[in-house]
């Protein structure tokens, strides 16, 4: 069966494989499927809550692109031959008028080039330094780093504990979580790490030496699953410690940006407020003086 999931990598990934090939191994099987089971859920738990954190930030910004949009191609070519006509008109109102009249007929090729910069972004991604800039992004960007960061600790926590209880050597199970870590500057660390550990180091000495991957609580509680024999239990208890993490950051998070992204719709409509109502105003004032 372990055989036949490899030949289906994009489908089944090399921890469930190993999974199972240990299962099928040491006559345990049954109990290794249901343990995939239960980390394929905790997993799309994890995917739900951490996009969660993000999309909503998506919408309302997506909400307030589409408005934008709107005004400059529907509200302000109707207000544009009325305010013409009005003497002196503010040069804040004036200067937004000679903007998006210039973005109404230059769209196409604003258009074009917006969608060859997405294009090109998209590419450049896909590529190794694409890989290692979102990935540094990931563990870099403001507000959302201690998030991503806590999501990665998280996955591998359970990975590895996954693939040790399922009896699978620490150097193996080291470089299968290695694999399957999404994160390229994660990976890259425990690639190295899995090096050291295959020429006789310990795993908590080997994570000790990147501090600014892995943290000093987390090294602590791997070297006291090392010394006393349970290792495994004590990375399904740090996968729990940071997966409940994620959870409360997600609700956070939603919290903190949700007063912050209400202020910026509020000031884009309000930008667009002040630039139809000042001209009027000035009008009624010239009319009643």
């Amino acid at each position: 069966m372990a055989e036949g999931l490899r030949l289906f990598p994009k489908v089944f990934p090399e921890t469930v494989a190993s999974v199972v090939e240990a299962g099928e191994r040491g006559g345990s099987l049954e109990n290794n499927l249901m343990f995939i089971a239960e980390t394929i859920k905790k997993e799309w738990e994890l995917k739900k809550k951490l996009k969660g954190a993000i999309i909503y930030p998506i919408i309302i910004i997506s909400l307030t692109i589409t408005e934008f949009v709107g005004m400059i191609f529907i509200v302000l070519p109707k207000l544009e031959a009325l305010f013409s006509s009005f003497p002196n008109i503010p040069p804040l109102t004036l200067f937004i008028m000679k903007t998006a009249l210039s973005i109404r007929t230059n769209w196409l090729p604003i258009l074009l080039i917006i969608l060859a910069v997405l294009g090109s972004i998209i590419i450049f991604l896909k590529t190794k330094p694409g890989k290692k800039f979102k990935s540094w992004l990931a563990l870099n960007f403001p507000i959302l780093k201690k998030l991503f960061k806590s999501n990665i600790l998280s996955s591998f926590s359970r990975t590895l504990s996954v693939l040790l209880a399922s009896g699978i050597p620490l150097s193996k199970a080291m470089g299968i979580t290695a694999t399957t870590t999404s994160n390229f500057l994660y990976a890259a660390v425990l690639y190295k790490i899995n090096s050291d550990i295959e020429n006789g180091k310990d795993l908590s000495i080997s994570l000790s030496q990147y501090p600014q991957y892995f943290n000093n609580s987390f090294t602590k509680m791997i070297d006291v699953g090392e010394v006393s024999g349970t290792l495994e239990d004590n990375l399904m208890y740090l996968h729990e410690y940071y997966s409940d993490e994620v959870t409360e950051m997600s609700n956070n998070i939603v919290t903190f940006v949700e007063p912050l992204l209400l202020i910026l719709v509020g000031a884009v409509i309000g930008l667009l407020g002040v630039t139809i109502l000042m001209p009027i105003y000035q009008l009624m004032g010239t009319i009643n003086g």
